[in-house]
This record gives structure tokens, sequence and C-alpha cells, in this order.
């Protein structure tokens, strides 16, 4: 997950230590700056490497050359897809764990930062394929344009991770995964299929896996400004960050990103959270996971716009990365509506006759459990300790579907 703390009402700081821009302050202004800024003039990572695009700093010589190869392919990558795209060339700082400074609030859960007023990225130490990603992130957010900066901060995150996708294809769908479960754990809605080869208890081939909880309102994503979204606590950011991705989905396909642009400069700031809405073909506002209803669409299922718009983009890629990515999940889902339906069997059974296919409803799209051997072993595991009964008291339910 990348963040980007922005301060674009502002005259943008010059390249020189932030500290001494303080100088025209009260001393006791001054004192707490320094105090603060401090962590911004410090050395940084130990090898630094200039690149035309900024500086890189690394702990390692050879990881800073590394970096320093990735900023030379996504910087002017992320100009050539964003409209209106600043050359702001932030230095980039690589740590083996992030450490922001302790004045951003920025919480848990990063894995990059774009800090706009100190002109830097941070990138914690990851493989390559999702350092690139978290880069490309955080490069749209430090090139973001006055037009772009309007949207709520939410539907920036989903720009950020939209375009991020596309300069690294490699690490797409686990990454659209991912978002897309967050964005379901946001809309307290989880609804998961699982298909099988031999008849369960009720004679049929299928049977659904389905839990509701109390959601945060995604109208939120049209709403919160850049400060008020960091003051969120974890998990509804999380969400957020998930529905962001999935409305930004909908927002480019009529005129990608130069349309979306075009968009924003044509609509004022008192019409823009309901016109987004009704771009992305979503609710705006008033809509929560438990199905109260306030300023939804008259007429429309709760939630039910979110939800297609969210599963149009979980197809088979994701399935299968997201069985890469979470294989214990995937197999506690298979083993609690496997122990469920045929409560006869073991698990090898289940497995080599049965013949598993994980798919989310509406979209039909499925890929085969069986088939993954990482997911089989956690299955394995799984099935003598996963209780179908513990797991409908807590408010799931599996209902069998039709062949």
């Amino acid at each position: 997950m990348g963040g980007s703390l922005d301060r674009r009402s502002r005259p943008r700081p010059s390249p020189e230590c932030p500290v001494l821009l303080a100088r025209r302050l009260s001393p006791l202004v001054l004192a707490w700056v320094a105090l603060a800024l401090a962590p911004a003039c410090s050395m940084g990572p130990a090898v630094v490497v200039s690149t035309p695009h900024g500086l890189v700093r690394a702990p390692t010589e050879t990881s800073a050359q590394a970096l320093a190869e990735m900023v030379s392919e996504l910087y002017p990558e992320v100009g050539a897809r964003l409209p209106g795209a600043e050359d702001s060339r932030p230095d980039v700082w690589l740590q083996e764990q992030l450490d922001l400074p302790w004045y951003t609030f920025a919480g848990d859960g990063l894995t990059g930062a774009h800090l706009d007023f100190v002109g830097r990225v941070y990138l914690e130490q990851a493989p390559r394929r999702e350092m690139a990603t978290t880069l490309a992130h955080e490069y749209v957010h430090a090139r973001m344009d006055e037009v772009f900066a309007r949207l709520p901060h939410a539907l920036q995150e989903g720009l950020c991770d939209h375009i991020a996708e596309e300069l690294v294809p490699e690490f797409a769908a686990e990454h659209r995964a991912r978002r897309l479960l967050q964005a379901l754990n946001g809309l307290g809605r989880f609804e998961v299929e699982v298909h099988y080869s031999i008849p369960d208890v009720q004679g049929r081939h299928g049977a659904r896996l389905s839990f509701e909880a109390q959601g945060i309102d995604p109208g939120r994503v049209f709403e919160h400004g850049t400060v008020a979204f960091w003051f969120l606590d974890l998990e509804e950011k999380s969400g957020l960050y998930g529905l962001g991705l999935v409305a930004v989905d909908r927002l480019v396909r009529d005129g990608g990103y130069a349309g979306l642009h075009a968009f924003l400069e044509a609509t004022a700031d008192g019409e823009l959270a309901e016109r987004l809405a009704a771009r992305a073909g979503v609710e705006p506002a008033g809509v929560t996971g438990d199905g109260v209803t306030g300023a939804g669409v008259e007429g429309t299922e709760p939630l039910a716009a979110w939800l297609e718009a969210l599963f149009e983009l979980f197809g088979e890629e994701e399935l299968a990365a997201l069985a890469v990515a979470e294989p214990a999940l995937v197999a506690g889902l298979a083993a609690v509506i496997g122990r469920a339906r045929f409560p006869d069997l073991d698990a090898e059974t289940f497995l080599t006759e049965g013949r598993p296919r994980l798919s989310m409803p509406h979209h039909g799209r499925s890929v085969p459990i069986y088939a993954d051997p990482v997911v089989c072993e956690a299955v394995r595991a799984a099935w003598p300790v996963l209780d179908p009964a513990h797991a409908l008291e807590r408010g799931s339910r599996i209902e069998a579907l039709d062949d």
C-alpha cells in the first residue's frame, strides 16, 4: 500500500534543507520545525546515485543501481500516461523497513510514501515487481497536477494503482486481487463459490459461501480530502483503497486518463462528488454494508452497483493470483465449503475426486484448486481443524447452487 501527503495549496519548498525554510518564523516555531523536519535533513541510506529524474539513495551499491534503473524506466512512463504531469523529480529513498518521519502520522500498512513537502519518495525493500508497482504508484502522486489533485483522496489512490498496474503488468493481477479483497471487506460483503465434479449431500455440484457485516459507506470514496483520509483507521483506509481502484476503473473507461482529466477541469467543486459517482455508475453516498440506504439511487439494491463494478475486475487472472498470494485463505474457504457439503469425505478424496474449482459469483470464471499443489497442501492441513458450524455461527452462510 502506498500513500501521498501533499501540500499542493502551498508553494513547493526550495531544494535546500527544509529547516532553512523556517528562518523567517518566530524562535518557538523555528524550534518546533527544526525538531519535526530533522529527519528530512538526514543523510538517508548510505549509497547515492544520481539519475536524470532525481537522486536515489539505497543501503547498498547493488540495490542503488537497480533502483536507479527502475527510476529511469518508470518516471518517464508515468509522465507519458498522466495528463498534465508535473516534472517534480523527487528523490527516492529505499529502506529495508519503511521508516517515515513521525510528523507524517502515516500509520501502519504502507510499503511506500510520497512526501510532497520534502520532495521525496520512500520505498520499502521488496521483490522487484512489487517495489516497481509501489514506485510507479508514488510517482503518479508526485507528478499529479492541480487538476487530478482535485480528486478525493481515495480516488487519487485508485488512479495511482490503475496506472501502476498498467506499467508493471507482471504484478498487476496479484495487486488487483488484493485491492479487490480490501474492497469486499470494506463493503462488509464477501461471496465465493466452489464447484466440484461429484454430487454433494444434496446432489448438487456447487455451493456458495456468503458473509455480511457492517461495512463502511462506499460514498466516502467521493468525499475525503487528503488530511481527513490519513486520520481514518487502517481498516477503513484499506477498504477505501480497494473501492478507489474499482471506481477509477469505471471513471477512465470513457476517454481514458485524458477523458477523466478533462471531466475534472469542466466540473465545479460543488458538483464534483455527485458527478464522479454518476460517471462511475455507483451509489454516491449513504450505503453501508448492513444494507442501510441513505442517499443511494432509488429502486436499486443496496451496494448492487458497487458489487457489479467490483466483480467485473475479478477475472480468472485475479482468481489465480489470489490463490498464489493467499493460499491459506483460498484453502480455508474451500475446506469450509467442502466439509459442510461432504461431511463424510476426507480432504484427499475431495481434492482428487471432487476436483474443486474456485469462482466469484456473477461472472462464471473459475480456477482449479485441485491443480495448485500449495493450495492443496493447505486444504489438507485445514480440513481436520476447520469447523463449518463455527463459521456459520459468525455470520456466514453456505447455500447449495443449482446445477
